[in-house]
């Protein structure tokens, strides 16, 4: 298995911390988790309350509203993206780590009008002031960008976003495993972005790179 970056190896030690405030099989709960303790996680770390069966972001870490181009505190997951069909998708992933009471590594992508992907990938950990009763999310989120050009103020409104698909995670192996392979994945994409850009020899060259057979 290939090695998470620095970058997505935060989802790794989130999990290990959450993790490591679990007692007796119960989950942590917000007043478990001290900020002094994660400080290097905290760009990109959101904390989201359950109101009325709705999302909420109670805060977002600096990263978060860089690569989403907004302020997040306040805002209802979904509410501001399209097409509606992803937002409720996304909505959805929520609401699974809320019932199933279990961490989620989620990953998807929205596509800006110009025609650039940029993937993103969550980690989703439930937590509980009684233990059981999930009532809190604390959420990593790292982005790629093969055209960081491409993200400014807002840009978010105007990309189409996708969910690719979500697991369970059941282990720090698991995460690192998932992490690992969603990485790998933003690479070759990177590398085909860059191949639309290219000379032809170029292209040539690139392209034997990604695929062995050619």
């Amino acid at each position: 298995m290939s090695q998470a970056s620095a970058l997505t190896s935060l989802h790794i030690d989130l999990y290990r911390y959450w993790q490591g405030r679990r007692r007796d099989g119960l989950l942590p709960g917000r007043a478990d988790i001290n900020p002094a303790e994660i400080v290097p996680l905290l760009p990109h770390l959101s904390l989201v309350d359950i109101v009325g069966g709705r999302f909420r972001y109670r805060l977002a870490g600096t990263r978060v509203v860089e690569d989403t181009g907004r302020e997040l505190t306040g805002a209802y997951i979904g509410a501001s993206v399209q097409p509606p069909e992803y937002a409720a998708a996304i909505c959805a992933v929520y609401e699974h780590a809320r019932t199933r009471a279990v961490p989620i590594f989620a990953q998807g992508g929205y596509r800006t009008p110009a025609g650039a992907v940029h993937s993103v990938s969550r980690l989703l950990l439930p937590l509980a002031a009684d233990g059981v009763n999930v009532d809190m999310m604390i959420v990593s989120r790292v982005a790629h960008y093969p055209d960081p050009s491409a993200v400014g103020i807002d840009w978010l409104g105007a990309a189409d976003g996708t969910v690719e698909g979500f697991v369970e995670i059941g282990s720090e192996a698991e995460a690192a495993e998932r992490a690992a392979a969603w990485e790998a994945r933003c690479i070759v994409l990177r590398e085909r972005s860059r191949l639309l850009t290219a000379s032809p020899a170029d292209q040539r060259f690139r392209q034997a790179l990604l695929d062995p057979e050619s």
